[in-house]
């Protein structure tokens, strides 16, 4: 068999022999990678749904904080006291009062008391290096243009207005660095039912989202993106700052979520949470209302006192908490498991092509050398088929030179040898016999 021929069979052989395992190594690495992705994806999922759940929690846990918080300041004895009989006294010792709730509570930025017309008549302010200062009176502010006061008033008694999450606005300028804030509003009266003033206490909103910037950085790994917008559809916490607080300036009303994809904002109004690819993006958001669970009667009743606002407005304050995982994120999230697999498989792959060509190269040796082997065998059969030998002692004549065959029968030489070998005799005369026989006469000696 020529090199070429001998060549072209183990190819044929390596085919063969290659096809049903390249078969199933490649289902298993289907399924194997099929399963490995799936399983990257739905823990993706779920690590977005728990994050989303760690931040309701949060802002909930914020929010009703710092309601009860609130009842605690107006429901104080010191408040009260002003309510009754808004004297000089009174109202020195409720501004003590509220500079001390400051000094004990950092995430407050604000606490006023403002009367009925809109105009402050205490405020507790916390200074740039965080410590709370009390307002000297010429510095004090007219707030009666200012929605929170007009909304707690329409309000009325026994409520607790709660603004929308917007930014601090001072003489009338958005207050630079940025301070996001959350008004709760309150209208008291004295002990005959009577409105006698306003309390407003500012939480600074930072703190919820802080909570959303922490999940980030967590999240950097897959570069997930948090957000927060209320529930109008403006943006409150975005990548891009001039999309966030769009709201709070003339020229970027129009930024909202609502005019960029109405489609996905028309699914967030009709569900409560949902989670779903769009546009090639693993979105899953959350309505989150963090008053929906508060409740007074859920704390100690020595805690908080029978009179005072006891209603919470909660029943349509909502947020959207938000997630966004890229396209590109998520390929890379199949691309970890589709190129180890590929490496596997094409490790696996190497390594059985080179085994069966070993076996298939080894068997073809052997299948020449049996070859060989079988044909030496046959050209030696054929060889010894044609070889007799005599073996032994064998009786020749001394005079005649007959021998004497095994049944004792003698015979001439050359008989003895054709019937005992495969000898064939071919007769003639040598020269000296010739001579002795022909010698005399006349045509021999001519010759």
């Amino acid at each position: 068999m020529t090199f070429k021929h001998t060549l072209y069979h183990n190819i044929r052989q390596l085919i063969k022999r290659s096809i049903l395992p390249l078969a199933v190594m490649t289902l298993v690495f289907a399924v194997t990678f099929a399963v490995s992705v799936n399983y990257r994806v739905e823990s993706l999922k779920l690590r977005e749904r728990d994050h989303l759940q760690i931040l309701k929690e949060n802002s909930s846990r914020i929010m009703q904080r710092s309601v009860l918080n609130l009842y605690r300041i107006m429901n104080a004895s010191e408040i009260k006291a002003y309510t009754e009989n808004p004297s000089p006294e009174a109202l020195r010792t409720a501004a003590e009062h509220l500079l001390s709730q400051a000094s004990l509570h950092p995430e407050f930025d604000q606490l006023r008391l403002l009367n009925m017309k809109g105009l402050e008549v205490i405020r507790v302010n916390r200074g740039s290096d965080g410590i709370p200062l009390l307002v000297e009176r010429g510095d004090l502010q007219d707030k009666s243009d200012r929605y929170y006061f007009r909304d707690a008033v329409d309000s009325g008694t026994g409520r607790i207005y709660v603004s929308r999450f917007d930014l601090n606005i001072e003489q009338g300028q958005i207050e630079r660095p940025l301070k996001p804030m959350i008004r709760f509003s309150t209208v008291l009266t004295d002990s005959r039912g009577k409105a006698e003033a306003v309390f407003i206490l500012n939480l600074l909103g930072r703190e919820i989202l802080e909570a959303y910037s922490s999940l980030e950085a967590l999240n950097s790994m897959h570069r997930s993106r948090e957000y927060l917008i209320d529930s109008e559809g403006y943006y409150l916490k975005h990548e891009d700052h001039g999309l966030a607080w769009a709201f709070m300036y003339e020229d970027r009303r129009s930024m909202n979520l609502p005019a960029r994809d109405a489609l996905l904002w028309d699914r967030m109004q009709n569900n409560s949470e949902d989670q779903f690819m769009h546009r090639g993006e693993l979105i899953t958001f959350s309505r989150i209302h963090p008053l929906a669970e508060f409740s007074p009667r859920k704390y100690p009743a020595g805690r908080l006192s029978d009179s005072g606002p006891r209603m919470v407005q909660r029943s349509d304050y909502h947020w959207y908490a938000m997630t966004r995982v890229q396209n590109s994120e998520l390929r890379a999230l199949r691309r970890g498991p589709l190129l180890l697999g590929l490496f596997i498989y094409s490790m696996v792959l190497a390594l059985n092509l080179f085994l069966n060509w070993k076996w298939v190269t080894a068997d073809t040796e052997n299948r020449e050398l049996a070859e060989q082997r079988q044909q030496t065998i046959i050209e030696l059969n054929a060889a010894i088929s044609q070889i007799r030998t005599l073996e032994g002692l064998l009786p020749v004549c001394s005079h005649c030179r007959k021998v004497r065959d095994d049944d004792g029968y003698w015979q001439q030489v050359d008989e003895y040898l054709v019937k005992k070998t495969d000898i064939q005799f071919s007769h003639g005369i040598c020269q000296s016999c010739a001579e002795k026989i022909y010698g005399q006469e006349k045509w021999f000696r001519d010759e």
